[in-house]
C-alpha cells in the first residue's frame, strides 16, 4: 500500500461520499480506491469509513483521522511548493560556501543585485579558506579554486580558469634579490597557505608544458587575507590569485 495514495484516497471519498466520485477526482479504477482505503483501515486496525449501498461515511475515528491527514497534505503541499520551479523563478534558501578573497572580491559586489532579482531566495553566504564538509555544513554550492578531489556524490562544473603568479613586496625584492626562475624559489622566504604541514610544490606552466617546484618558508597561513598583508609588508614570495594582483597592482 501507498500511504501516501491511501491518505489522498481518504480525502476524495470523504469529499465525493463515495468510492466511485473519489475514483473519477483521482482519475483511477474504483477497485483501487477500495484496495488503498482497505489497506490503510488494516494497517491502522481501525475502521475509517461506514459503507452502505447509498453512501460511505466516516466514522468518528476516521472523521477525527481526516481532520490530520488534511494538515498533513496541506503541509506537504507547501513544502513542495516551496522547493518547486515556480515557473523559473528561484525560490527558497541558498547556502553556498566559498574562499574568504574570492567572496569578498568577486562575488560580494553582486550580492545585492542577486537578492533584488530573486526575491524570493534567503542566501546563506559561508565565507572559509578551509574544504568545509559540504553534507556537514548543509551546503548547496560550493565554490573552489584547483583541482577538487573527486567525489562521485558530487556534481562539478567548470566556471572558469584561475591564474596565480608568484608576487613580492619591492622592498622583499630589494633585500633577497629577484629569483630569475621558478627553480630559484627554493632559496627565497616563500609565504604557504596552509593546506598542509611542511613543504609545498607549486605548479607552474611553460608553454604547454607544466612542472613543480617544491618551496619552503617561515610562515604558513590558512588565511589569504593575512597572507595578502603579509606580502605586501615585506615577508616574501607568495602565489596571489590574479584577481587580488590586479586589485594591488591598481592600488
Amino acid at each position: 500500500m501507498d500511504k501516501l495514495q491511501a491518505l489522498q484516497a481518504l480525502v476524495a471519498v470523504a469529499d465525493s461520499g463515495g468510492f466511485s466520485g473519489a475514483a473519477r477526482r483521482l482519475g483511477v479504477a474504483t477497485s483501487s480506491v477500495t484496495r488503498l482505503l482497505d489497506g490503510l483501515e488494516a494497517a491502522l486496525g481501525s475502521a475509517l469509513l461506514t459503507r452502505s449501498t447509498r453512501r460511505v461515511t466516516l466514522t468518528d475515528a476516521g472523521a477525527a483521522y481526516l481532520e490530520q491527514v488534511r494538515r498533513v497534505l496541506a503541509d506537504l503541499d507547501e513544502a513542495d511548493g516551496s522547493v518547486s520551479d515556480s515557473g523559473g523563478e528561484a525560490v527558497g534558501p541558498l547556502r553556498v560556501a566559498l574562499p574568504v578573497t574570492f567572496g569578498r572580491l568577486c562575488l560580494g559586489p553582486h550580492v545585492a543585485g542577486f537578492l533584488r532579482q530573486h526575491p524570493r531566495v534567503t542566501l546563506d553566504l559561508l565565507l572559509s579558506d578551509a574544504y568545509v564538509d559540504l553534507v556537514a555544513e548543509r551546503v548547496d554550492v560550493a565554490v573552489r579554486i584547483g583541482t577538487p578531489a573527486l567525489q562521485p556524490q558530487l556534481i562539478v562544473r567548470p566556471l572558469a580558469e584561475h591564474h596565480r603568479y608568484v608576487v613580492a613586496a619591492h622592498d622583499y625584492l630589494a633585500r633577497c634579490g629577484l629569483p630569475a626562475t621558478p627553480d630559484e624559489l627554493v632559496a627565497h622566504d616563500c609565504l604557504r597557505f596552509a593546506y598542509q604541514a611542511g613543504p609545498q610544490r607549486w605548479q607552474f606552466r611553460r608553454g604547454e608544458q607544466t612542472f613543480a617546484v617544491e618551496v619552503g618558508g617561515r610562515l604558513a597561513v590558512n588565511n589569504s587575507d593575512l597572507l595578502r598583508e603579509a606580502v605586501l609588508a615585506g615577508a616574501g614570495q607568495h602565489r596571489l590569485a590574479q584577481q587580488v594582483g590586479v586589485v594591488h597592482r591598481q592600488a
